[in-house]
This record gives structure tokens, C-alpha cells and sequence, in this order.
């Protein structure tokens, strides 16, 4: 399994390591494609990547568009019931590979000239919709290898991964009520994880349009003009993250680990063996 990295101090040993070399400023993105678990997601979607992930139980339909940098966890929940339905955020959680982030934050909110304790529950209304936001990313790191095409030209080939072997597996749990108090709850879990990876240049997801600004003119008396760069949306079923090529380094450090065995008559015996273990920002 691959490992997800964090930012590290070495790298700033490898950049003076590497400072006499002149590398150009040049941005990327990191796709990542995520699966998930088909145990909620409504029949027949499974494979539609234009489509959002979207599943429905005997209450209510929930529906994730992940596209933004570091994965949008928000979802917009739809009340098929007669009678409200009442979301309680602080059993409400994001568990990223096993590490569980609450959703409710008892702190002050701004409401209108008001600042009020930020509401523990959210009640949605019969045959309504209402967007849970999310206040976590799904995740911001790269996923870094020596063997990876880390700034291709247009785009890297995929690197696949399974379930068993996914760097990253994230769960959304949801719990709601019939009832004001939330006493008694039903708890819905949204699990994903990450299919695969594909690295592009800048220039492969990004197109670049000139506008007319209609609202201000320029000095001969025209509509001012200028460029915007527009990125391409791969899939509501995928997100990314950007990193700049002079600003990216990576290494890997060969360690030995020592593992205990049994001899044939029952001696405990070393061996050692040698590993890469990898680092980089």
C-alpha cells in the first residue's frame, strides 16, 4: 500500500540539495477517482461517472458531488417522508482511514446582527431538500511514488487500486430522527475509497477564454477585456489536488526490518530485510 504524504522538514534539506537546478514554475493536478461501497448506492448508478454518488433508504435520498480541490464531502438530503426528519450533527462524523472528525463544532455562528451557539440538529422538512455541509476535506495530500509520471505533458497513465489495498478510505456517517430530542436514531454510513489516480498538466484540464467586462469600460471606451481560465470537470465522482512542479520533491529511504521467525527446531531465528520507505511534499 501507498502511502499518503504529508508535508515533511526534510524537504528542505533536498531543496538546497537541489537549488543550483533551475526547474520552471509549472502547476499540475492530481485526480483521484473514488468508488463507493455499493451497499448504499441506489441500483444502477454504480458505473454512470457523469452522475453524482447517490443512494436513498425508506426515509431519505442523499447525493455527493465530490469535485472541488481536497474532495467535497457536502451532500444534499432529500426528506421522502410525511413528517420531518431531524439530523443530529454531534453523532454525525467523518472517519478518514480509521480517524473520526466530528461534524458539530460547539461554537458562536453569525445570524444576521446576531451571534448565536451553532445548532446542534437540522431538521428537514416532508418532501424537501436540504445540503449537509461538511467542513472536512477528503483529503489534501499527494499520493507520491518514484514510479509515478508525476508531471506529464497532458496526463500520466491511471495507477488502480482495490478496496483491500486503497490508500485512503473515507466514511460519512449520518445520523438522524423523527423527533425534536433525537433520542432514538437511525445511523446511515457512506463509505468511499480511493479506485485510482491520474496526474495532468495544467494545460490538459484547463482552458483559457477571453471575456468582455459589461460593466466597467477601458480608456478608448470599450468593454474592458481580459482571459479567464476555466477547468475542465472531469466527473462529480472525482476530486483533486494542485501542486507546482518546482515546489514538489520526493525520495525514498532504504531501511532494514528485522523480522523473528521459527527454526525447524523451534529456535527463533533473525532475518532482515530491506524496504523503501517513501517522503516527500
Amino acid at each position: 500500500m501507498k502511502k499518503l504524504l504529508q508535508n515533511s522538514g526534510l524537504a528542505l534539506m533536498l531543496a538546497l540539495g537541489m537549488s543550483s537546478c533551475s526547474i520552471s514554475s509549472e502547476w499540475y493536478y492530481q485526480v483521484c477517482n473514488m468508488q463507493a461501497d455499493q451497499s448504499w448506492v441506489e441500483p444502477g448508478t454504480e458505473n454512470d461517472t457523469d452522475q453524482p454518488f447517490s443512494g436513498a433508504n425508506a426515509d431519505c435520498r442523499v447525493e455527493y458531488d465530490l469535485w472541488g480541490e481536497g474532495g467535497n464531502l457536502n451532500s444534499d438530503i432529500t426528506n421522502n417522508t410525511e413528517r420531518n426528519i431531524y439530523v443530529y450533527l454531534p453523532e454525525c462524523f467523518v472517519i478518514a482511514n480509521g480517524y473520526s472528525n466530528d461534524y458539530y463544532r460547539d461554537e458562536e455562528v453569525q445570524v444576521g446582527a446576531k451571534r448565536v451557539r451553532s445548532p446542534k440538529v437540522v431538521c428537514i422538512p416532508p418532501h424537501t431538500t436540504k445540503s449537509l455541509q461538511c467542513k472536512y476535506a477528503i483529503n489534501n495530500d499527494l499520493l507520491l511514488d518514484c514510479n509515478f509520471d508525476m508531471f506529464p505533458k497532458k496526463q500520466s497513465a491511471p495507477v488502480k487500486f482495490y478496496e483491500t489495498n486503497s490508500p485512503l478510505v473515507v466514511e460519512n456517517l449520518i445520523a438522524y430522527s423523527y423527533t425534536p430530542d433525537c433520542k432514538e436514531l437511525i445511523r446511515w454510513n457512506h463509505k468511499f475509497w480511493l479506485a485510482g489516480i491520474t496526474n495532468y498538466s495544467e494545460n490538459a484540464l484547463s482552458k483559457k477564454y477571453e471575456y468582455e467586462d459589461c460593466l466597467h469600460k477601458d480608456s478608448f471606451g470599450g468593454y474592458a477585456t481580459g482571459k479567464w481560465t476555466f477547468r475542465t470537470k472531469i466527473s462529480p465522482r472525482v476530486f483533486y489536488n494542485t501542486y507546482e512542479k518546482k515546489n514538489t520533491h520526493l525520495w525514498r529511504l532504504k531501511v532494514k526490518n528485522t523480522d523473528k521467525d521459527k527454526t525447524a527446531t523451534g529456535k527463533k531465528r533473525k532475518t532482515e530485510r530491506e524496504d523503501w520507505h517513501y517522503e516527500g511534499d
